[in-house]
């Protein structure tokens, strides 16, 4: 369960990195990766906090020694993430509902962290546990919390740097989103890039 979770925190990466330099992929790797890290987190994450091999699900013995408060907490915390990864997710694809997903997903992150230190204050036993679920509350809520400080028309140039119809298009439907004119426009902007970019790979395969 770790090593698949840090090779999709990595694809994840790759694909952020690759979204904000316009390389091609990076869509397609920041969409799958974090997708997979939510359904990783939700509904595995009992077994992610508690270092329960997934082969090891349906195995008794693999619960030993783990208390069900333990096995409980780590649901909660994983539904917590991946709500966190999503808003991630939705915010930085620029998908309708980003910003809401990451305020709630960053409120219940913080009663999380509080309620782990609180719980491992004068708890030796529970230290390790609250250290693995407290360390990844707060890789992903800091990352939640930039995106969310973050302005969507930031995200938009970032993303669109080399295409500067479409950011306007987009700073005009920000500054009226009601407006269903402006939502067209910004439509009819995302379907003249993806006419250029066929056609560019179509001259491309033709002068090969």
């Amino acid at each position: 369960m770790k090593k698949a979770e840090k090779v999709l925190a990595g694809i994840a990466a790759a694909g952020l990195i690759f979204g904000i330099q316009q390389w091609p992929g990076g869509t397609l790797l920041s969409v799958l990766a974090l997708s997979s890290l939510a359904c990783l987190y939700y509904p595995f994450g009992a077994l992610v906090f508690n270092g329960i091999r997934m082969k090891d699900l349906s195995k008794k013995s693999a619960y030993a020694g783990v208390p069900t408060f333990r096995i409980a907490v780590g649901f909660g915390i994983g539904m917590v993430l991946s709500v966190l990864v999503m808003g991630i997710l939705f915010k930085w694809q620029l998908w309708p509902g980003g910003e809401f997903i990451l305020i709630v997903g960053l409120i219940a992150a913080a009663g999380l962290l509080i309620a782990l230190i609180a719980g491992a204050t004068g708890n030796s036993a529970m230290r390790p546990f609250a250290a693995k679920a407290g360390a990844r509350l707060s890789v992903w809520g800091s990352l939640a919390l930039l995106l969310w400080l973050t302005p969507q028309i930031t995200l938009v140039e970032w993303r669109h740097a080399d295409e500067p119809e479409l950011v306007e298009a987009w700073r005009a439907h920000l500054a009226n989103p009601e407006d269903e004119a402006l939502r067209r426009a910004l439509d009819e902007a995302y379907s003249l890039k993806y006419e250029r970019n066929s056609s560019e790979t179509e001259r491309d395969e033709q002068s090969e």
